[in-house]
């Protein structure tokens, strides 16, 4: 086609969509017009399949409603072209210039009875706050596009391909996208609240802070995702492959994992109240203050987590399995452990009995000693009276207990590295197996105690100066009473003992 032949194509096609008198339909079907160079370019409604497109400069054209079957715009620029509703199926915009562009209600599918086979090709392009809403992206291939804001609402996206692409920030709320690949795309910030992703494959996919509230991916997989501070509230994305995923911070309030895999993953810090997790795979997970208020948690498997000061309040545990997990800190009111596997975990069922302004004490305390006193608060439990307290396995590492009454409490493998003890009741007290380094026992009473294989020895203390500073600190047993006390095995290394009653100062 001459240049005069499409000026005169133009012109009559101006004619037709004015409706005037001798306007025709632009038909420029399999033309070549690559390297076109027009601003504003009206064809509207034109028929356009196979025509290439390539190195053009369209910026602002208009071609909604045209059919472009198979057109080429591969390396155009199109930044904020119209292409409402165009008929887009097979067509190419690899590596194009297409930043707020509008394709809303476009079909990038193959159009019935048409020639063109090969997906629609967008991978590449950057199509930065380009508009999809209700467009049909079905199979289409956006691998590696750059797509930051981009408007996704409604819009039909199955089995399409988003691997690599960055959509930080994008829409993409009531999406439908079952079985499309994200993986290793940049979700960063996007909305996919009520989107549709079942069977879809997120793997290794970035959605830190991005809004997952409602959305459906059943027997998606979103292995090793990177989602800390996101929002799945109420989502389902049960029968899910979610190993190594991160949720630090992530609200997941409600969200349905039921028979999902998590396990080797972390959720720190998270919130999963009322958070459905029957036969759930959490082994191994890392969710330490993580709030579990009234999850539901039957059968769940949570083996060797580190479940630290997590909150499991009203928690329902019947089958669950907590083998060899850190439950040290964590909130148990209200929770019956009677048919879960507590095998080899290190837990305080006692708390469970307490008062809970008590237990937020101890969980904050065990938060402050877990991040070198980042988090949490130093329990402060000076003339508390404890007595009788079932607190084996406490985190109690530098905390005040300065006269508090912890007589015959059980208190066995409890942490008192560094901590306060001057003047405490431990009369009859359970402390088998306890770590007092460095603690201070000034005047504490511990008449009759079990203190079989605890350890009174030295503990080494940061001076504060860097490299080299850090100060050894003894066990402070001065003017201690310890008379019929059981001291087997006990290790009283280089502990003060002046004036201590009850210890063979020659002993080991």
């Amino acid at each position: 086609m001459t240049p005069r032949e499409f000026v005169a194509t133009l012109k009559r096609h101006k004619r037709y969509l004015d409706g005037h008198l001798g306007g025709v339909r632009a038909n420029l079907s399999n033309q070549n017009l690559s390297g076109l160079r027009l601003s504003d370019l009206d064809l509207r409604r034109a028929i356009l399949n196979g025509t290439n497109f390539t190195g053009c400069e369209l910026v602002d054209a208009d071609f909604r409603d045209a059919d472009l079957e198979g057109a080429d715009f591969s390396d155009a620029r199109v930044e904020g072209g119209k292409f409402h509703a165009a008929q887009l199926g097979g067509s190419k915009f690899s590596r194009a210039k297409a930043d707020r562009a509008n394709f809303s209600g476009a079909n990038f599918t193959n159009a019935k009875n048409s020639r063109a086979i090969a997906p629609t090709d967008l991978s590449s392009a950057s199509l930065n706050k380009a508009g999809f809403a209700g467009a049909n992206l079905s199979n289409a291939v956006l691998d590696a596009a750059f797509l930051t804001g981009a408007d996704f609402i409604q819009a039909v996206m199955e089995e399409a391909r988003l691997s690599g692409a960055n959509l930080s920030g994008a829409d993409l709320r009531f999406a439908q996208a079952g079985k499309a690949d994200f993986s290793e795309a940049d979700l960063s910030s996007a909305d996919l609240s009520a989107a549709d992703i079942r069977s879809a494959s997120l793997e290794a996919a970035d959605l830190t802070s991005a809004s997952m509230t409602r959305i459906l991916s059943r027997g998606a997989v979103l292995r090793s995702v990177e989602a800390d501070g996101a929002d799945l509230s109420g989502a389902d994305i049960s029968a899910s492959d979610v190993r190594g995923a991160h949720f630090d911070h992530a609200r997941m309030d409600e969200t349905n994992f039921e028979g999902s895999d998590l396990s080797g993953g972390s959720a720190r810090y998270a919130s999963l109240t009322g958070a459905i997790l029957r036969h759930t795979d959490l082994s191994g997970i890392d969710a330490r203050g993580a709030d579990l208020t009234g999850a539901e948690a039957t059968d769940a498997v949570l083996d060797n987590a580190n479940l630290t000061t997590v909150v499991l309040s009203g928690a329902h545990v019947k089958g669950a399995s907590f083998r060899g997990s850190d439950m040290r800190g964590a909130l148990l009111a209200d929770v019956d452990f009677d048919q879960a596997n507590m095998e080899d975990a290190m837990v305080v069922l006692g708390t469970a009995q307490l008062s809970a302004q008590l237990q937020m004490t101890l969980r904050d305390h065990a938060s402050w000693v877990d991040s070198n006193g980042a988090e949490g608060a130093r329990a402060d439990l000076e003339g508390a009276d404890l007595s009788n307290a079932k607190l084996s396995g406490t985190y109690l590492s530098g905390a005040n207990l300065r006269e508090c009454n912890l007589s015959w409490a059980r208190m066995a493998h409890c942490d008192f590295v560094l901590a306060d003890l001057a003047g405490a009741n431990l009369m009859g007290t359970d402390l088998r197996h306890g770590d007092f380094r460095g603690a201070d026992m000034t005047g504490a009473t511990l008449r009759g105690a079990k203190l079989a294989d605890s350890n009174f020895g030295t503990a080494l203390v940061d001076g504060g100066e860097g490299r080299g500073s850090a100060a050894r600190r003894p066990a402070n047993l001065t003017r201690a009473d310890l008379t019929k006390a059981d001291l087997t095995g006990t290790n009283f290394g280089s502990a003060t003992t002046t004036d201590a009653i009850g210890i063979d100062n020659d002993a080991p």
